[in-house]
C-alpha cells in the first residue's frame, strides 16, 4: 500500500497526520511482498502563485493543477492535514486514491473516504448540524466515516516511550 501524507508543511499538521499514518502502519494488514515496505511518503505542498485568495470549494475543482509539491503519481491512500493538506488530498481522491482528511477541510465531508477530527475543532463542537453525532466513529455526509479524538494526535507510542531517556 502506497500512503502519502500532505501537509501545507506546518509541525502541528504534520505531526497529526505523521502520527495517524504511523499508527496505521502498525496495525493495518500488508497483502504485499515482504521486501515491499509500507511507505510513508511526505510532501508539503503549497499553492501556485496567485492562488492563495481563491476560495478552498474553487480550488477543489481545480484539482492537482492548482497545487506545487504534489509528487508524480496516485497513492493508494492519501492523508491530508491542514487547509492546503486537505485540498490536496482531494485533489489525489480525484485521481482514484482514498483520502482521509484530518482536522476540518473545509469542504463538504462527503469527499472524503473518512475525517478525523479533534474535539476541540469547530465542525466537531457543532455536531448534529454538520455531521450527526458529536462523539466516537460515526457516518456523516454521503457515507464519509468521521472520527473525533479527544486531543491532537501526536507521534507519541508505546515504544517511543519506553524508550525514552528517564
Amino acid at each position: 500500500m502506497r500512503l502519502l501524507v500532505v501537509t501545507d508543511g506546518r509541525p502541528a499538521n504534520l505531526t497529526q497526520a505523521l502520527g495517524l499514518a504511523e499508527a496505521m502502519a502498525d496495525h493495518i494488514p500488508i497483502q504485499i511482498p515482504v521486501q515491499i515496505p509500507f511507505q510513508i511518503a511526505c510532501a508539503e505542498v503549497s499553492l501556485r502563485p496567485g492562488f492563495d485568495r481563491v476560495p478552498s470549494r474553487l480550488l477543489a475543482l481545480l484539482g492537482r493543477w492548482a497545487f506545487r509539491g504534489l509528487p508524480a503519481g496516485v497513492p493508494d491512500l492519501v492523508l491530508g492535514a491542514g487547509r492546503r493538506g486537505n485540498l490536496a488530498a482531494h485533489a489525489l481522491a480525484q485521481q482514484g486514491a482514498r483520502a482521509v482528511a484530518v482536522l476540518d477541510p473545509q469542504l463538504p465531508l462527503s469527499r472524503f473516504a473518512a475525517i478525523v477530527l479533534p474535539s476541540h475543532d469547530r465542525r466537531a463542537r457543532e455536531g448534529p448540524a454538520h455531521y450527526g453525532s458529536h462523539q466516537g466513529s460515526h457516518q456523516g455526509g454521503a457515507g464519509a466515516v468521521v472520527l473525533t479524538t479527544l486531543g491532537a494526535m501526536n507521534r507519541l507510542s508505546p515504544q517511543v516511550l519506553a524508550d525514552a531517556p528517564r
